[in-house]
């Protein structure tokens, strides 16, 4: 999952680690060191602790290979926008709506479903260039190569956008 800190609910310390190791897993594979610190400090005590092995990102790693001889150019008009929970600011909707030049692809965020409502107000006032279906039902990397920039609030896409040699804003 991404790069990962004390602020995500599933990595935080938690209490008494031995009491609920049955539940954690026993081996975690991790991007960095840093997440190999804060994994070792939040889930070990006296009687516990999991085995940890940094990788960096496995899957990112084996995608950029298989892309590597493509050289597939994407469209300077297409951009992806990654919901976060947070619906997009107000100047950016409206420059959505008022925009005939850019592609927008839109994709929420599995876990913050509530933004589908907003998206589906903005896809009722702009019926051509947002892209929400394609941009929720396809991989996300595959994805990487129709667009040229990537927009989020947060989110590990950044650090993956940035892999494929992809504009970020944030």
């Amino acid at each position: 999952h991404s790069s990962i800190s004390d602020s995500h609910f599933a990595y935080a310390k938690w209490n008494n680690p031995s009491t609920l190791s049955e539940h954690f897993p026993k081996t975690f594979f991790l991007w960095d060191v840093e997440s190999k610190e804060m994994v070792s400090k939040n889930f070990s005590d006296d009687n516990t602790s999991p085995i940890i092995t940094i990788t960096g990102n496995k899957y990112l790693l084996g995608q950029i290979k298989t892309r590597e001889n493509l050289k597939l150019k994407s469209d300077p008009r297409n951009i992806l926008i990654c919901l976060q929970g947070i619906w997009i600011p107000e100047f950016l909707e409206s420059f959505i709506l008022e925009d005939k030049f850019y592609k927008w692809y839109i994709r929420l965020h599995p876990r913050y479903p509530h933004d589908k409502v907003k998206l589906d107000n903005l896809l009722m006032q702009k019926t051509s260039g947002v892209f929400y279906e394609e941009a929720n039902n396809i991989d996300l990397y595959k994805l990487f190569e129709k667009v040229s920039i990537v927009m989020t609030s947060f989110s590990g896409v950044a650090l993956e956008a940035e892999s494929f040699n992809k504009k970020v804003i944030i």
